[in-house]
């Protein structure tokens, strides 16, 4: 008789527990929605939008994309060379297809872009822009 009075025991025991448990449950879930609510923010500033290349403000420099493998600094410099106050072509290391075009005055810049922009080069048409500041 004493081993059943041990499982009886052992059994309200454990039917305790699982009642406590179940009654704990709902306070628990409480809590975890009003932690969820309450989160952490970001102090971070917000991202600023995004500008298209085609809506950049003028400047000096030129941005050139999509351009043919073979193309070389010579070729970029005959071809803006032309331009009103041209200075130099920045090629990017280990970036083929994109450098840049650099020029004394602005003026400059936006003839070149205007001239040049859309030019079929290779077999590939130039995307000419402004730098981003």
């Amino acid at each position: 008789m004493c081993v059943n009075t041990e499982r009886k025991q052992a059994l309200a025991a454990l039917e305790s527990q699982r009642h406590a448990s179940t009654a704990a449950a709902p306070q628990a879930d409480a809590v975890k929605a009003t932690k969820k609510s309450g989160g952490l923010k970001s102090t971070a500033p917000a991202a600023a939008p995004q500008i298209p290349d085609e809506y950049l403000p003028p400047n000096s420099t030129l941005f050139l994309q999509n351009l043919p493998d073979e193309t070389d600094l010579d070729t970029l410099t005959s071809l803006f060379g032309r331009f009103d106050g041209f200075k130099e072509v920045r090629m990017v290391p280990g970036r083929k297809g994109i450098a840049f075009v650099e020029f004394e005055q602005l003026e400059g810049a936006i003839g070149a872009k205007e001239g040049i922009g859309g030019m079929t080069l290779g077999d590939k048409v130039v995307k000419v822009t402004y730098q981003r500041q």
